[in-house]
């Protein structure tokens, strides 16, 4: 800690001093507007650009017509140096591309699209897992047929797809039954309890 004995005695802190007063920054008179000698065009004609030779400025046309005047005739518009193909309608179809054909007008008789109706191939995996519900033995191909009609009626080869559906979950729902009796007996075999 420092006293006041071994400060340097050279140091001594600068005198604060009060801020100048505020005072506002003189505002001068604006200079009175002058209008220009040619109030028409600011700019001096020396400055104003000049056209390339041999242009001639373009005819604005009559700017009214009086009663009883005829009107000036139209300029007729230049003749393009090169010629025009015809442009197709604005709807029709690019060159080289088949259109749609029309839709039936409306109020016309409505035409759903063709029914492939029911596929025998699903109607056989039906018949095949209801029948392995009793044999046990038929429900493997009704598995099978129904796999394949499924992947038909997915691919809108053939129709039936709830049938096929029906058909694979009903040989699944067999084979686990069948499958889940024939562990039962041998479990029970094994263990003793078909020996009387």
């Amino acid at each position: 800690m420092t006293t006041p004995s071994d400060r340097d005695p050279a140091y001594e802190p600068p005198p604060t001093a009060d801020p100048a007063p505020y005072e506002p920054p003189a505002t001068a008179e604006p200079a009175p507007y002058e209008a220009p000698a040619d109030a028409v065009s600011s700019v001096p004609e020396a400055d104003s650009p000049v056209p390339p030779p041999g242009w001639t400025a373009p005819d604005p046309g009559p700017v009214a017509v009086l009663p009883g005047d005829q009107p000036a005739a139209a300029a007729q518009p230049p003749a393009t140096p090169y010629p025009v193909a015809p442009q197709p309608g604005p709807f029709a179809p690019p060159p080289g591309y088949q259109s749609f054909p029309a839709p039936p007008p409306y109020g016309a008789a409505y035409q759903p699209y063709p029914n492939p109706g029911d596929s025998g191939l699903a109607i056989g995996a039906l018949v095949c897992s209801l029948i392995g519900l009793v044999t046990c033995v038929l429900a493997i191909p009704g598995i099978a047929m129904g796999h394949v009609a499924l992947a038909k009626a997915n691919r809108n080869e053939a129709g039936g797809r709830t049938m096929a559906l029906s058909a694979v979950v009903l040989g699944y729902v067999t084979v686990a039954l069948w499958g889940s009796f024939f562990v039962t007996l041998m479990v029970l075999g094994f263990n003793g309890y078909l020996d009387r």
